[in-house]
């Protein structure tokens, strides 16, 4: 840190957690900050943890803390499992307040911001809350903070860490940035981690919760974000200051891209499009990938009705590395001698499947998948050896 002048400023560097895009300066003497804390998933959960800590550790930097997350909902077939967001198992200072619209965040958080201390500063801290915070309450409060897994302005959005895997980048690394009133991740960038090795996280890391790479990363970048954060609140580089900003020399490189949620959509195989090595990633990332299967619908049926598809789930596959017949992208075989199916991708890549699920079936084989193949599609259907 450098002194001078009746001001502390947050130098740049890269040792330890700190990390800054640019020297912000503050007055020495700061108020206690209660604090706002919007979170719901393992990776907001880190930065609570962090909170907790040095709130525990610095009471006159941090002198409240209080999460506000989305309600617990019910999911899964009927309505049977009760899914609650992970932050509410790190959080262990009070009860969180759930707040799922707009409007209940005006309701329950307003009076909480009214009642803070004088002599304190208000803070709102969002990390991974997945609602925009109302410009209302930004203007209430003192200051805010957004931590965001990528290198701002590079992947904007819901699932930065998804689009990095599934674009094969190799770096990454995470931001803190003001929250803007009206729009997702249009903040001010205040700090910023140099670029950290995607394989080399994936390869050290502490956690491998989740089967997916996606799931190891958010853990990973959870731990990162937190340290970075803390050091934004310890050396007060969240304080405007009217100092030119002094921006580090990747800044060039990080142009604004936009990360959007995964939906169901994104995540259909398109066989002339995609190799078996993007196809393997994006199981790797985002979990099954989905075909379609033309089954034949009944003798009965009008002609137009004949067919219809149903849709197939691929859960474990391998690209083939090995000589194969030629294969058209989305024509299937199946391998007697390895007992697996073969399916053509773009480029004249071939992909071999280890498990997969028809359409309302359970999770089976290749084996078990092409057995039943001709009960499930009819004679005529069953013939049809392509994937949609």
């Amino acid at each position: 840190m450098v002194f001078g002048g009746g001001k502390v400023c947050a130098a740049i560097g890269g040792v330890g957690t700190r990390w800054y895009s640019y020297v912000r300066c503050y007055s020495v003497v700061r108020k206690p900050l209660d604090v706002l804390f919007f979170g719901t998933d393992e990776f907001s959960a880190r930065s609570l943890n962090t909170l907790q800590k040095l709130s525990l550790e610095q009471p006159q930097l941090l002198a409240k803390l209080q999460l506000v997350t989305r309600p617990p909902k019910w999911c899964g077939r009927q309505h049977s499992v009760l899914k609650t967001p992970p932050v509410i198992e790190a959080y262990k200072t009070g009860s969180p307040l759930f707040c799922d619209t707009r409007q209940e965040m005006l309701d329950v958080l307003m009076p909480w911001l009214k009642g803070c201390s004088a002599n304190h500063d208000k803070m709102l801290v969002a990390v991974s809350y997945g609602k925009l915070i109302p410009s209302e309450l930004i203007s209430m409060a003192d200051y805010s903070l957004n931590v965001h897994p990528s290198l701002l302005p590079r992947y904007k959005g819901s699932a930065p860490i998804q689009h990095a895997l599934l674009n094969g980048d190799s770096m990454t690394g995470v931001s803190v940035q003001t929250l803007h009133p009206e729009k997702f991740d249009r903040g001010e960038v205040i700090a910023r981690t140099p670029e950290i090795s995607i394989d080399t996280l994936l390869e050290n890391a502490t956690t491998h919760e989740g089967t997916w790479k996606s799931d190891t990363l958010i853990q990973e970048l959870g731990v990162v974000g937190a340290a970075l954060l803390r050091d934004v609140v310890v050396n007060g580089s969240y304080i405007p200051s009217s100092d030119k900003k002094v921006l580090t020399t990747n800044d060039h490189i990080y142009k604004p891209s936009w990360a959007p949620t995964i939906k169901t959509k994104d995540k259909q195989v398109l066989w002339q499009t995609y190799t078996a090595e993007h196809i393997s990633t994006m199981i790797a990332v985002i979990g099954p990938v989905y075909a379609f299967k033309r089954i034949q619908q009944g003798k009965l049926r009008k002609q137009k009705d004949l067919f219809a598809d149903k849709r197939v789930l691929f859960h474990k596959i391998e690209p083939v590395t090995w000589p194969a017949q030629l294969l058209e992208p989305g024509q299937f075989v199946y391998d007697q001698e390895r007992k697996v199916i073969r399916v053509g991708c773009a480029l004249g890549t071939q992909l071999e499947v280890l498990s997969l699920q028809f359409e309302a079936s359970p999770i089976e084989t290749s084996e078990e998948f092409t057995r039943k193949l001709r009960k499930r599609c009819g004679p005529q259907a069953a013939e049809l050896t392509f994937f949609a």
